[in-house]
C-alpha cells in the first residue's frame, strides 16, 4: 500500500468532503449578498460517480501530461537529447548547490511573471534530467523545480492565472500594489534559495574505501570501490550520436517562446489588444471571395487564449517537426512516442484523480463552502488579515484552481473599501499557494511527486521548515 500513499491521502481527502456535505448547508453569493441552502448530501451512488466524473471534467490534465510524455519520448529518439543533458550536467559538477539555486530562482520567476505552471511543468524531465545527472537526488530536484514553481505562483507578480485573476473578479488593475507583490517575491525566493541550497544532496559516483590485507611477510593495502546507484532520471534514454544538437535546442526553444505567449492572456490582463487583432488579421485573409485564412486557421484560438488542449496540439506538432528534422522513422517515432506516454501515464492518472474534492463542490451542488465563508466573514466590513487568511486557508482545500475560490471570497472582500481589494487579493493568492505545497489535492504537487517517485511523507518532513519561514 506503500506504493498508494498518495492515492489514500486524496482519498481521505475526498471521503472529509463527503462527509462535511452530509453537515453544512449549501450557500451562495451575488455580490456580497449571501443565499442560504439546503444540505446535499453526496449519496451512495454518487461515491462511485463522483470519481468517474472527475476523469471526465478534469481530462485535459490527463491528456497534456501524456503529450509531454510523447513529446520527451519522440525527442530521445532524435539520439541528441541525452548528449544535451549531459553535456550540461557536467558543467556543474562541484557546483550543484549553484545550479539548483539559479533553477529554483528561474522556475519561480517565470511562474510568477507568466502564472503558466503547465508550461513549466513540460520544462520539469529536460531540467529534472540536467539535476538528477549531476548526481543530486529525486528530491532536490523536486524542490528546485515543482516547490519553485508554486513558490512563484505565491506572490504572482502579474502571472494570470494567479494576480490576473484577481484582476478581473476585483476590477482592479495589474499594476496595484505591485511593488507589494514584487517584495513578497524578492522575500519568498531568497528564503526559499538559502532553503533549497540547505538541503541539496549529492550522491557521490562512487566510494573508495582502503582495506588493509594480511599476508605470511608483508601487508598490502588493497582498494575497494563501492558504487552509489544514482537516482535515473524519468524521460531519458541515454543514446549517444554524431547529430548536431542545435535543431534540437532551435524547436525547442521556438515552441517554448509561442507557447509562453499564446498561453497568457494579454488582453484581460493588461488590456492589451495586439495578439487579438494578430488573430483577426490570419483568420479575415481571403483568395478572393474564399475565405482561406478562417478556413485554414479554423480550430486556432486567439494567441493570449490558449490552454492545455491547445498545448498539448503545440507539442505534438514539435513532435512531428523534430521527427522531420532528424529523420526520426515512423516506427521508431511511434515507439518512442509510447515509451514516453506509458511512463507519464501514472502521472496523468493521479493529476486527473487528486480532483476529487473539487469534483464533490461543483458537480452534486453541494457548494457549502460559501456557507463556511460567509460564517467566517459575516458583516465584517473593515478589511481583516486574519479573516481573509483563513477563509482562504479552508476555501483551498476545497478549490485547487484559485479562480473558484475567488467566486467564493468576492462574498466578504467585497465589503471592503475598494482601496484593500488589491491587497486581499494578495493574501488570498499567497494563502493558496502556501496550502497547495502541503494537500494532496493540489494538482502540481501531485505531478512532481509521482514524477519524481518522492512520498509525500518525505516531502512534508523537508518542507516544513520552509513553511514556517
Amino acid at each position: 500500500m506503500k506504493r498508494h500513499s498518495l492515492l489514500k491521502m486524496i482519498v481521505i481527502c475526498f471521503i472529509v468532503a463527503v462527509i462535511l456535505s452530509w453537515i453544512i448547508p449549501t450557500g451562495s453569493f451575488s455580490g456580497t449578498s449571501y443565499t442560504a441552502g439546503e444540505t446535499i448530501p453526496v449519496g451512495i451512488i454518487n461515491l462511485f460517480r463522483l470519481p468517474v466524473m472527475t476523469i471526465q471534467t478534469f481530462i485535459q490534465y490527463f491528456i497534456v501530461i501524456l503529450a509531454i510524455g510523447l513529446f520527451y519520448g519522440v525527442v530521445n529518439k532524435t539520439e541528441v537529447y541525452s548528449g544535451i543533458v549531459d553535456g550540461i550536467a557536467k558543467k556543474w559538477k562541484g557546483k550543484e548547490k549553484t545550479l539548483v539555486v539559479i533553477t529554483s530562482i528561474l522556475f519561480a520567476l517565470i511562474a510568477t511573471l507568466t502564472g503558466n505552471l503547465m508550461l513549466l511543468v513540460a520544462l520539469t524531465p529536460f531540467v529534472g534530467a540536467v539535476i538528477l545527472r549531476a548526481n543530486c537526488d529525486k528530491l532536490t530536484a523536486l524542490l528546485s523545480t515543482i516547490g519553485a514553481i508554486l513558490v512563484g505562483q505565491m506572490a504572482s507578480i502579474c502571472g494570470f492565472n494567479g494576480f490576473g485573476y484577481i484582476v478581473n473578479m476585483f476590477s482592479v488593475k495589474m499594476q496595484d500594489d505591485i511593488v507589494v507583490r514584487i517584495i513578497l517575491f524578492i522575500i519568498l525566493i531568497g528564503l526559499y534559495s538559502f532553503f533549497v541550497a540547505k538541503k541539496t544532496k549529492v550522491i557521490a559516483s562512487e566510494v573508495k574505501e582502503e582495506k588493509k590485507v594480511k599476508g605470511r611477510k608483508s601487508t598490502k593495502i588493497e582498494e575497494v570501490v563501492e558504487s552509489v546507484k544514482k537516482a535515473e532520471a524519468p524521460l531519458l534514454t541515454e543514446v549517444t550520436s554524431k547529430k548536431s544538437k542545435w535543431p534540437l535546442i532551435v524547436v525547442s526553444i521556438v515552441l517554448f517562446l509561442i507557447c509562453i505567449l499564446s498561453m497568457y492572456n494579454w488582453y484581460y490582463g493588461w488590456g492589451i489588444e495586439a495578439f487579438n487583432k494578430i488573430y483577426t488579421a490570419l483568420t479575415s485573409v481571403e483568395f478572393g471571395t474564399y475565405p482561406i485564412g478562417q478556413n485554414l486557421f479554423n480550430g486556432l484560438s486567439s494567441f493570449g487564449y490558449w490552454g492545455n488542449y491547445e498545448f498539448s496540439v503545440a507539442l505534438l506538432i514539435g513532435s512531428l517537426i523534430i521527427k522531420w528534422i532528424y529523420k526520426v522513422k515512423f516506427n521508431d517515432y511511434i515507439d518512442g512516442a509510447i515509451k514516453g506516454i506509458k511512463e507519464m501515464l501514472p502521472v496523468a492518472v493521479i493529476a486527473t484523480i487528486c480532483n476529487l474534492v473539487f469534483i464533490v463542490m461543483i458537480a452534486n451542488q453541494t457548494e457549502y463552502l460559501a456557507t463556511i465563508i460567509n460564517f467566517i466573514g459575516q458583516g465584517k466590513e473593515a478589511f481583516s488579515l486574519p479573516i481573509v487568511s483563513l477563509a482562504s486557508v479552508i476555501g483551498s482545500f476545497f478549490y485547487n484552481d484559485l479562480y473558484y475560490l475567488l467566486t467564493d471570497m468576492t462574498g466578504i472582500v467585497l465589503n471592503y473599501d475598494a482601496i484593500y481589494y488589491p491587497l486581499a487579493g494578495i493574501v488570498i493568492n499567497a494563502i493558496h499557494g502556501l496550502v497547495m505545497m502541503v494537500l494532496p489535492t493540489s494538482v502540481f504537487l501531485v505531478i512532481g511527486l509521482k514524477y519524481y517517485g518522492v512520498s509525500l511523507k518525505e516531502w512534508l518532513k523537508t518542507i516544513w521548515a520552509f513553511l514556517i519561514e
